[in-house]
């Protein structure tokens, strides 16, 4: 599982179960908050009615007044209001009083419960005796509690003469709940929706820079050359530049070892063929022209020394540069004529036909010392493998914002099992003409050098030959 996920998981995760919890709260509390605000409202509206109530009671009875035709009314309207998204059309509060014995004198309910003994209800018992009165009570009809709320009736004289409670039922409260709960799920969705959109991000975001620094050590684990990436937070750029201490340090010691142990290979054959000839040439029996065949086989094999030498140290060099040092306008086109015309002795010996498609002008931004070098090499390549009468084309033209260089000779099709190897250091097929060797450093270079400046290099068999690609682009 790759960092990214996993960062996105674990915020997802952290943030769905915080809204869980947090809707789950809000949801058990919201009931008894709306049940509470209900309960505050009942008492407002019971002391209020009290107070109505003291000039239609006399005598411990209820005398027709106002209040009465008030309540009748009351219970008889049918409202048409759109109260929060919710239609109310009929009235739903309850009241009845009753006598100082807790006898029902007036009930708003048709007067269903006139008569009946109240006294031992809690709004009732509480209310007669100085407290605090109200009560809860299931409803017979749908399973739902009616709230109840009572305040004490006082003569003129301040004496207690009976108790007023206002009831409503808990279900009116139900569709106000509803909806707020509603609104609260279709938050929390919407919340969490946009937390993933955040958590989302925020993975992308971190796990980019390390995702970056990832591909950066594995092409470099790989050989590749590539630049180190920019990092965006401090403790990944921090991270980045000790990941790159630490491959320098590393890669180092390895490139020491590997360049000691590829020069000791390479310069065994050499070495063991001076030192052949040298015992040879000690032998007081050879002959003028056998002398003279071995010192020119010292000498060539001194060249071939120094040869290796050089181009090693100039790959090497260039295998360590990770940026261009001094980039310059390079006229491409001016390059290839100049190396082919130092070419035309070696073209003419072999009878080699030369095809040619060069603009005029080929300019492309990089060194001109390295460009000029894996051009030689990539020419000299590709003539090494011409056979006598056969032909070389050069192609050149530019491609977005840079230039394309294609040699294609008629020799022998690259062999299957050498397409893997063909690139390696030291490597090397042997010449149609004499069946020597190269160094075999020729095409590393010239895949550092376009590597270096944006590229790449690729060889592929065709009909009746070989062909190069080299692409720079800068």
């Amino acid at each position: 599982m790759s960092l990214r996920l996993r960062l996105f998981i674990a915020f997802a995760v952290m943030v769905g179960l915080s809204l869980f919890f947090v809707l789950d709260i809000v949801t058990d509390e919201l009931k008894p908050a709306m049940r509470q605000s209900m309960e505050e409202t009942l008492i407002d509206t019971s002391i209020m009615l009290a107070e109505f109530a003291r000039e239609d009671f006399r005598e411990g009875v209820f005398k027709d007044g106002h209040l009465l035709e008030a309540l009748d009314r009351y219970t008889k309207a049918s409202p048409d209001a759109l109260v929060w998204g919710v239609r109310k059309q009929k009235t739903d509060h309850r009241i009845y009083v009753t006598d100082a014995r807790g006898t029902v004198l007036y009930d708003s309910d048709g007067g269903k419960a006139v008569g009946r003994d109240y006294s031992r209800w809690n709004d009732v018992y509480l209310t007669l005796r100085g407290k605090y009165g109200a009560r809860s009570t299931p409803s017979g009809e749908d399973g739902k509690s009616v709230m109840y709320v009572a305040a004490p009736i006082y003569n003129d004289a301040n004496k207690l003469v009976g108790v007023l409670s206002v009831g409503k039922p808990t279900a009116s409260i139900e569709p106000y709940f509803m909806k707020a709960r509603n609104t609260i799920i279709q938050a929390s969705v919407s919340l969490f929706l946009a937390a993933l959109v955040v958590a989302l991000l925020l993975a992308w975001w971190h796990g980019r820079d390390v995702t970056r620094l990832v591909a950066y050590t594995d092409d470099r684990a790989r050989g590749r050359q590539t630049r180190q990436p920019r990092l965006g937070a401090s403790e990944m750029k921090r991270l980045g530049a000790a990941v790159e201490k630490m491959r320098v340090e590393l890669e180092g010691k390895e490139y020491v070892e590997q360049y000691v142990h590829s020069l000791t290979h390479e310069l065994k054959s050499p070495i063991t063929a001076i030192t052949g000839a040298v015992e040879i040439l000690e032998s007081p029996d050879l002959s003028d022209t056998d002398r003279r065949r071995f010192l020119h086989h010292i000498g060539a094999e001194n060249s071939r020394m120094r040869q290796i030498i050089e181009r090693l140290l100039l790959l090497a060099s260039l295998e360590k540069q990770e940026a261009l040092n001094n980039p310059a306008e390079v006229d491409i086109a001016t390059q290839l004529n100049t190396l082919l015309e130092a070419q035309e002795v070696r073209l003419s010996a072999s009878n080699i036909t030369l095809e040619r498609q060069i603009p005029d002008s080929l300019l492309l931004l990089g060194e001109g010392f390295l460009i000029t070098q894996a051009l030689d090499n990539l020419l000299g390549n590709a003539l090494d493998f011409v056979p006598q009468g056969g032909t070389l084309s050069v192609l050149a033209y530019s491609e977005n914002t840079g230039a394309v260089v294609e040699v294609t000779n008629s020799g022998d099709p690259i062999p299957d099992y050498a397409f893997d190897k063909i690139f390696n250091r030291f490597y090397s097929l042997p010449r149609p003409s004499g069946g020597m060797k190269s160094t075999g450093l020729g095409l590393p270079f010239i895949r550092e050098v376009a590597e270096l400046h944006g590229g790449s290099i690729k060889l592929e068999n065709i009909e009746g030959g070989v062909r190069a690609i080299l692409r720079l682009a800068v």
